[in-house]
């Protein structure tokens, strides 16, 4: 592969050369990597690609994305919203919190607290769970859970689905992105189940949560972010998870346009009212 990039920068030059997707196969068939075509498109998760790029926990089960019509869903609301009045009078009790009915719930105005209550504990076990089986500093966990809220708020304000006429939808951006986290399910299709991450939040939200650890603890904290003139450990892995391993800098406005500014400056803004213990100001998404 070193020969064939070396081949083809010269060659380009030159008209002679170029990356074909012929070239590349002949590759992977001089590695015997297998009889399969490399190249075909597949949204198989693919175990040793998620162990070469150090995700190697074990995935949760992911479940389809409800479609649901509109008196079905105004019964789960309802229920849900008992649910978590009966989960605030048992709280002493520490009772588990079944997040399933998170799929199914798109809040009404007077239900929105009692929401977002529910979704920064999916969001804190979420976080709380990826750390515990990395390396991740103890000085650096704290964080870690915080880029996790902040994001959170940033890419969905804390929200999986939708409602389009009388149905659920994933919330999704017109470049493939989906859910709470906004994982995007072109890039990251053979790490994570493209349904799981469409149909349910705690799927959505695990993925989310370990694409950041990932740019966290591989790029931004060995490039000693916080060392920088301006840096800040928490911009540099959003502007990461923005932008990939090459916006790692772009905060600090290392080839950063003025959309990209804004996009920054916005997550900033989130993130202070995180680090300060503000993180359910996020309801106020909803009140516009």
């Amino acid at each position: 592969m070193d020969g064939i990039k070396s081949l083809a920068g010269v060659g380009a030059q030159f008209g002679l050369f170029r990356i074909t997707p012929d070239a590349l196969r002949g590759a992977a068939k001089f590695l015997d990597t297998s009889n399969s075509d490399p190249l075909a498109y597949s949204l198989d998760i693919d175990a040793a690609l998620r162990s070469f790029l150090g995700f190697t926990s074990a995935l949760p089960s992911a479940r389809p994305s409800p479609q649901l019509e509109q008196g079905r869903l105004q019964q789960l609301r309802e229920k849900a919203s008992a649910a978590l009045r009966l989960l605030d009078a048992r709280v002493a009790h520490a009772a588990a919190v079944d997040f399933d009915r998170l799929n199914q719930w798109v809040p009404e105005q007077q239900e929105i607290q009692d929401y977002l209550v529910e979704v920064r504990q999916l969001l804190t076990e979420t976080a709380d769970k990826v750390f515990a089986k990395s390396a991740l500093a103890p000085n650096h966990q704290r964080l870690y859970r915080q880029i996790v809220f902040a994001t959170g708020w940033q890419e969905s304000c804390w929200r999986q689905f939708i409602k389009k006429g009388e149905k659920l939808t994933p919330l999704a951006s017109s470049t493939g992105d989906v859910g709470l986290m906004q994982v995007n399910r072109i890039t990251w299709r053979n790490l994570y189940d493209v349904k799981g991450l469409n149909g349910d939040i705690s799927y959505n939200g695990n993925a989310g949560a370990e694409i950041l650890h990932y740019y966290l603890t591989r790029y931004v904290i060995p490039k000693k972010e916080d060392k920088q003139p301006g840096g800040h450990l928490a911009r540099s892995t959003y502007s990461a998870y923005n932008a990939g391993p090459g916006g790692v800098a772009r905060y600090r406005g290392v080839r950063q346009s003025a959309t990209w500014k804004k996009v920054d400056d916005a997550f900033w803004t989130k993130f202070q009212s995180v680090s300060s213990g503000q993180e359910m100001a996020v309801k106020s998404c909803y009140s516009r």
